[in-house]
């Protein structure tokens, strides 16, 4: 029987080839189904603070828009519409918090 030794050699060699790669790709799959999984966790993580900082919002840009529509509801003669000084002073507000004071200039009483 020593001519089988070449192939019992080569079989077991082959088989522990084969052995190897698919051991191998197990583990590579593992490592890619692991980053899947960390990847979407990160995901969900970020978009629930998204939606927790978009609920803490101020609702004041809300609030100056119904004042400035109630007072152009009640006086539809342009000239007579005019903000008194808490309406001025929450569009001044909302433009210093939203843009560079340098780029909008702040809003007078119409006159």
């Amino acid at each position: 029987m020593p001519f089988l030794t070449p192939y019992l050699f080569a079989a077991a060699v082959a088989l522990s080839g084969l052995g190897g790669f698919f051991l191998g790709s197990k583990l590579k799959q593992g490592e890619w189904d692991a980053s899947i999984v960390t990847a979407q966790t990160e995901r969900g993580e970020a978009l629930k603070a998204a939606a927790q900082a978009i609920a803490a919002r101020d609702v004041k840009q809300q609030t100056i828009r119904e004042r400035v529509i109630r007072e152009t509801v009640e006086k539809p003669v342009y000239r007579d519409c005019r903000h008194d000084a808490d309406g001025l002073r929450d569009i001044n507000a909302a433009l210093n918090e939203s843009a560079d004071p340098s780029e909008l200039p702040a809003s007078d009483a119409a006159r």
